[in-house]
């Protein structure tokens, strides 16, 4: 499997693409952009699924633009973040995001991506609805965790305590050479955030 990083728009959110074959899996695209069309064209992809981690307005700007381009590709998000992907409140105004499944909170789920199926972890603290994508030995972890710190909590509908039991009860119990691929900077390990975020140590 391929994965590709695109830093987008204006706060340098990350978009991942990744890809087995010619089959392609979205993450996050959070702003239209030339350079993940160019690449998904030149790379003769098919997007299967678009996944968004949470519904802030810089992980689901792009979203409208790439299902139009390719209809058949199945969109994914979190209910509980639904009201935040067809409302304008504070910090983003937008049209509503064309979702086709929404993913409950209580149930298990699993993303059925080509012949690497990843499970949906819901991790509310940075938004109510937020949730990561977790595959053995990768974690997209949206804006929960980051290199070195941790997803805002100001935001609309945030909670601290719950964003740090999130990472401690659904990221730390992971393998620690886990690789994590964050919403915004760069890839980190479970095992180097444990030692060494200084906001929530393992």
């Amino acid at each position: 499997m391929t994965i590709k990083r695109f830093t987008l728009g204006a706060v340098q959110s990350n978009c991942y693409i990744l890809h087995i074959n010619n089959k392609a899996l979205v993450i996050d695209p959070g702003y239209e952009s030339d350079l993940v069309l160019n690449y998904l064209t030149n790379h003769s992809l098919d997007v299967e699924i678009i996944y968004i981690t949470h519904g802030h307005f810089d992980h689901i700007g792009g979203v409208n633009q790439l299902k139009t381009i390719y209809p058949n590709a199945s969109v994914y998000a979190p209910l509980l973040d639904a009201e935040l992907m067809d409302k304008d409140y504070g910090i983003q105004t937008i049209e509503k995001v064309m979702v086709d499944f929404y993913i409950k909170e209580a149930d298990f789920q699993v993303l059925p991506f080509s012949q690497k199926p990843f499970r949906v972890l819901y991790v509310p603290g940075h938004s109510k609805g937020s949730t990561a994508l977790y595959a053995q030995g990768i974690l997209f972890s949206g804006d929960t965790l980051f290199r070195g710190s941790i997803g805002r909590t100001d935001l609309y509908l945030g909670n601290f305590d719950e964003l740090i039991h999130s990472i401690k009860t659904s990221f730390y119990t992971l393998p620690e050479d886990t690789i994590v691929y964050p919403g915004h900077g760069f890839q980190t390990t479970i095992n180097q955030e444990k030692k060494y975020n200084p906001f929530v140590r393992g």
